[in-house]
């Protein structure tokens, strides 16, 4: 006889095999994932498979799910993940049961780039996404670019870039990772597979916003790839004649250059907070519009090269057209005299004013004086008028 303790450990093993629970990484299809349930064969699938037997998989009613072999579940995922006509949106994440994945999350998506159709994936571990576009199987592609952006054309293969992927081996990829659930979105229907712990699939369906959108409509659900360079909410457009003067955009303001992204976003986020603000001054009757006989004031106290100020004149004034006129304040006489240049060159030095001196003894000059101001002192170069506290 064996003992029941010794005979219980061989079988958790023998199981841990059949359902694939071992480290090495799996092959598509991934045969560890074989379902360790007894199958039901069906001898007239397997004479329309030329002799060869299929599982006959009852069919679900209702969309609820209903247990599947996992490779066939997995080969219907991947029929959609590789098809751009179908696919609209992918999300793996979770884990199956004994296995690993590498990413936390991952999601798949077809986007309309410069070199034609490709499929996204993002792969987020615990701190950051990683992106990567990979060509339809069969989809034209350019070749390797050498250092400058230019294509390789005869170069030694040794010396040039490794194409990524195609779409299909990254599909594989994503499928062998060990993922536990898959959302996968068409145009018609979202899919859901999840894997039981005891290796197989649980699927279920559902009618897609996309479809209940236009449920009932005449128009076909079609899906189109997301266009990758889609158009982006901006408050500040890259062809802002400051945004080009100080080099933040291309000198013909069609793209913010790459190395001034950083500075570009940090001026959108802080336009967006003070349009939020003016908006709520005015809706609360804190604020006027402002006239041209007396116009908005506005104070940048410690300026620097008056990125945010020239920033919130554009948009105010040039965009909004709201009469306004700034005082940009800073202690480095440099400060001073490049914002002044860079306000001439715009044509903005009538508005746009810049003044040396601290914080708390700053004499802000406006152009437009208002009565109550005062005088700045003898030798100050600004134009006259003092601010009142009246905004």
């Amino acid at each position: 006889t064996t003992d029941p303790m010794q005979a219980s450990a061989l079988q958790s093993i023998s199981r841990c095999y059949r359902l694939g629970l071992r480290r090495p990484a799996r092959e598509f299809p991934a045969r560890g994932f074989q379902s360790a349930r007894p199958r039901r064969w069906s001898g007239a699938s397997a004479a329309a498979d030329g002799g060869t037997a299929v599982e006959d998989i009852p069919a679900t009613k209702g969309g609820k799910g209903g247990k599947r072999d996992l490779q066939e579940a997995y080969r219907e995922v991947r029929e959609i993940l590789t098809d751009p006509s179908r696919l609209v949106r992918a999300v793996a994440s979770g884990k199956a049961k004994g296995a690993d994945p590498e990413w936390r999350r991952l999601e798949m998506r077809p986007v309309a780039l410069k070199g034609g159709v490709k499929l996204q994936v993002v792969k987020y571990d615990q701190r950051q996404a990683f992106t990567s576009n990979h060509a339809y199987a069969g989809a034209a592609t350019a070749g390797p670019r050498g250092r400058r952006g230019r294509r390789a054309t005869g170069a030694d293969p040794s010396r040039t870039a490794k194409a990524p992927p195609d779409a299909d081996e990254a599909v594989d990829d994503a499928l062998r990772c060990g993922f536990g659930n898959w959302r996968v979105e068409t145009a018609a229907e979202v899919l859901s597979l999840r894997v039981t712990k005891s290796g197989e699939a649980v699927v279920s369906r559902s009618r897609s916003l996309l479809a209940n959108a236009k449920k009932g409509g005449e128009r076909a659900v079609t899906n189109q790839p997301l266009a990758h360079d889609r158009q982006k909410s901006r408050l500040l457009s890259p062809s802002d004649p400051f945004l080009v003067h100080v080099g933040v955009s291309t000198k013909d303001g069609a793209a913010i250059k790459a190395n001034r992204r950083d500075k570009y976003k940090q001026v959108e986020e802080f336009l967006r907070l003070v349009d939020a603000a003016v908006d709520a001054a005015r809706t609360g009757g804190h604020m006027s519009r402002g006239t041209s006989a007396r116009p908005t004031r506005l104070v940048d106290l410690g300026c620097g090269n008056a990125y945010l100020t020239f920033g919130a004149y554009a948009l105010l004034n040039r965009t909004r057209g709201q009469p306004l006129e700034v005082v940009g304040v800073d202690v480095k006489r440099q400060a001073r005299e490049t914002n002044r240049r860079v306000a001439s060159a715009l044509g903005w030095d009538r508005d746009c004013v810049f003044v040396e001196g601290t914080i708390a003894g700053a004499d802000l000059a406006f152009p437009t004086p208002r009565e109550g101001d005062r005088s700045p002192p003898a030798g100050d170069q600004s134009p006259p008028g003092k601010s009142t506290s009246e905004p």
